[in-house]
């Protein structure tokens, strides 16, 4: 759309699209010739004119083509992981997948232990009986980080299914590697709890995906930001595994990822909530805590969601 905007400024649209049909009409009648035209799926960066050109395009390449997406949802964690991390040689496997090695495949299998056993309390669309798959396929990444983008965030009007995602991940783990060479806390996965939302950069970028500003004070009044933001005091007054563990700023930010967008649901559930905190070693009841002291303590989390948590914490 970027050369086909230039083209019109040129004088030459007309030239061009004309061009173009002609060459799609001669591929027509060829045999083992293929013309592959990439479009953009977004509207949002177009002008009117840019829209108008989109849409001619469109429906003159659909007339002789076959639209093919690019990446399937299966396919998407492959292509972060790949665009995020560099990997030896040896783990890419022929069909240009990751193949782990025997540190990641425990942790992996760690994981997924911990939801099988506890099967009854995570989300019934989550597939337990393929838990290691699903854990080994996203590694390393948890499940649900990169989940919650198609199950609920893909609906928002202004949310970007590739660069928004890449560009949020990017400045994810650039942070979890500062933390952890620095010293702190070394998480084995990058789970969804781990956003670094006390990160005025990384606020700014949720914000855009969004399109709500408005978030930045229940964002740091409740969950951190802030050294008095209620899961993080939260946190510091907690038992030793919870305080550890940050349960509360973790079940906080998987709270705020979970209830925006969404098809049939804006709410975030106690089962997804559940799944996204679930590590080796984790007390789940240590969940139904944190849960029910954020709905006790919380200025922004209000209406059903409580009346959920806490009958669920009960």
């Amino acid at each position: 759309m970027n050369f086909i905007s230039r083209g019109r400024k040129m004088g030459m649209a007309a030239q061009l699209y004309n061009f173009l049909h002609n060459l799609s009409e001669t591929v027509r009648g060829m045999k083992n010739v293929v013309l592959v035209a990439s479009i953009p799926a977004s509207l949002l960066e177009m002008s009117q004119e840019d829209e108008d050109d989109f849409k001619r395009y469109k429906k003159m390449l659909d007339r002789v083509g076959k639209p093919i997406m690019m990446s399937s949802e299966s396919e998407a964690a492959e292509i972060i992981r790949r665009r995020l991390f560099e990997w030896d040689d040896d783990a890419l496997g022929q069909n240009g997948k990751v193949n782990l090695n025997k540190q990641a495949t425990d942790v992996c299998r760690a994981y997924a232990d911990w939801v099988v056993d506890h099967r009854q309390q995570v989300p019934g669309w989550f597939p337990v009986d393929q838990a290691l798959d699903a854990f080994k396929a996203t590694y390393p990444f948890h499940p649900m980080v990169l989940s919650v983008f198609e199950r609920k965030w893909q609906t928002l009007p202004r949310f970007q299914r590739t660069r928004g995602v890449l560009r949020m991940l990017a400045l994810w783990v650039s942070k979890a590697y500062q933390d952890g060479y620095k010293g702190g806390r070394k998480e084995t996965l990058i789970g969804l709890g781990t956003a670094p939302l006390d990160d005025p950069m990384f606020r700014s970028v949720i914000f855009e995906q969004l399109d709500e500003e408005r978030l930045e004070a229940a964002i740091t009044t409740d969950i951190c930001g802030k050294p008095d933001s209620h899961a993080t005091r939260l946190d510091q007054e907690a038992v030793e595994a919870i305080k550890k563990s940050r349960l509360h700023r973790k079940a906080g930010v998987v709270i705020l990822f979970e209830s925006n967008g969404g098809t049939t649901s804006e709410d975030a559930t106690v089962p997804e909530v559940r799944l996204a905190l679930g590590e080796p070693d984790l007390d789940s009841g240590n969940v139904d805590t944190v849960l029910e002291s954020l709905v006790t303590h919380c200025y922004y989390l209000g209406g059903e969601w409580v009346d959920v948590c806490k009958e669920e914490a009960r």
